[in-house]
């Protein structure tokens, strides 16, 4: 009996401690992304808002210090525009022709992401705690949608076409037969819809799937439980594929496109609301 009582009070003491240095919690909010890298002269990148949510587990090593681990899904999303001398290429396969002129394509980008920060937690002060570490992100489901709006030199030939890619799901030279058609001069026709891999004869993931990122940031409790929290993100590999990363304001005498080495990184920054128990 003596036993099992000291059993008792060694469990009931541990757990009391371990539950004082362990947090466990939830977290939400919005955040803002966009690609960020080399861009052409007519081009620009802007952030675009999204969401996240999550929960969390941290251990603190005493008042001052901890670790934490998450669990976050995050929706990241980029807007790119290209807005001036530009081409378009009329048709698919071994009939198509490429005339120039003017145009803006507008691709605005959703990467759905499964993240795990790992960070340090310090809290100088009452109130207040700052920490920095890493994400490891995992894509799922990249996707993008816009328009290619062109006029070619003579302004004979002037279109409007939908870009709806799904990358993760779309056909080498696939288009959204529904979408309709575009009758254009000389008897060309065009669909109006085309998908991500309409130009291209193989289809590959045009996106890195696995990210690293370094993230920063602080948190303000308003109390024992309940915080704000903002953050910093920057990411440190490029996250297109070469393969499908082209030039928008020239093309290749063959009328084979003029591949980019950009280096293209996600960064942004987040706002959440979050509770700790």
């Amino acid at each position: 009996m003596k036993k099992l009582i000291f059993f008792l009070s060694i469990l009931f003491t541990s757990s009391v401690v371990f539950s004082q240095n362990y947090k466990i919690g939830v977290r939400a909010g919005l955040n803002y992304f966009k690609l960020n890298g080399d861009l052409e002269q007519f081009e620009e990148s802007s952030l675009e808002s999204g969401f996240h949510f999550g929960i969390n587990g941290t251990y603190y090593f005493n008042d001052i210090f901890g670790l934490r681990a998450e669990l976050l899904y995050i929706q990241k999303s980029s807007l790119e525009e290209h807005n001036g001398t530009t081409y378009a290429i009329l048709g698919n396969g071994g009939d198509r022709e490429v005339v120039y002129g003017t145009g803006s394509t507008t691709l605005g980008y959703t990467f759905n992401t499964f993240t795990v920060p790992l960070t340090a937690v310090i809290n100088p002060i009452s109130k207040i705690e700052v920490f920095v570490g890493a994400n490891f992100e995992f894509m799922v489901g990249p996707t993008a949608q816009g328009n290619f709006d062109f006029t070619d030199e003579t302004g004979t030939i002037r279109y409007i076409q939908t870009l709806a890619y799904d990358y993760n799901n779309d056909t080498p030279g696939g288009f959204n037969s529904r979408g309709g058609e575009i009758l254009l001069p000389g008897d060309r026709v065009l669909p109006k819809s085309v998908g991500a891999f309409y130009y291209f004869p193989d289809a590959e993931k045009a996106f890195r799937t696995f990210d690293i990122s370094l993230t920063g940031g602080l948190s303000y409790f308003i109390n024992p439980g309940l915080y704000v929290q903002g953050r910093i993100d920057y990411g440190l590999f490029d996250t297109t594929k070469t393969q499908y990363d082209y030039a928008r304001e020239d093309i290749n005498d063959d009328e084979s496109f003029i591949f980019r080495e950009d280096d293209d990184r996600k960064v942004g920054f987040q706002v959440s609301i979050g509770f700790r128990f």
